[in-house]
């Protein structure tokens, strides 16, 4: 796969793609949201917990069920953790929003054995 970053359209002023940050935003939270394509098409998506190892995101949950099934058999996967940094309340929705990290990470899996 591709492991170039994508480009940011929308306020790209903000994107951020020093390596550091995005293992930062990675080690700031165990969960995770993954993210792959069935055979029909349709996206599956989980939530689970997760650990970076060195250069590796290691995924937690059973090769045995949906997404996972998906992922241990060759799918491609996405990968997003995020971190909330702050709510801004405002007096009007339109003017409100959330101050928020996030790292989408995409690859294939493989399953890991043993310890």
């Amino acid at each position: 796969m591709n492991s170039a970053p994508r480009a940011i359209g929308r306020l790209k002023e903000r994107a951020v793609t020093d390596r550091a940050a995005l293992d930062a935003i990675l080690d700031s939270s165990s969960l995770a949201v993954v993210c792959t394509v069935d055979a029909d098409g349709l996206p599956q998506v989980i939530p689970t917990l997760h650990a970076r190892v060195g250069d590796r995101l290691i995924l937690h949950g059973s090769s045995g069920a949906g997404t996972l099934r998906l992922a241990a058999g060759g799918a491609p996967i996405a990968v997003c953790v995020a971190r909330m940094d702050g709510l801004v309340v405002a007096e009007t929705l339109f003017d409100s929003s959330a101050n928020y990290g996030s790292a989408v990470v995409t690859g294939v899996a493989r399953v890991l054995t043993g310890d």
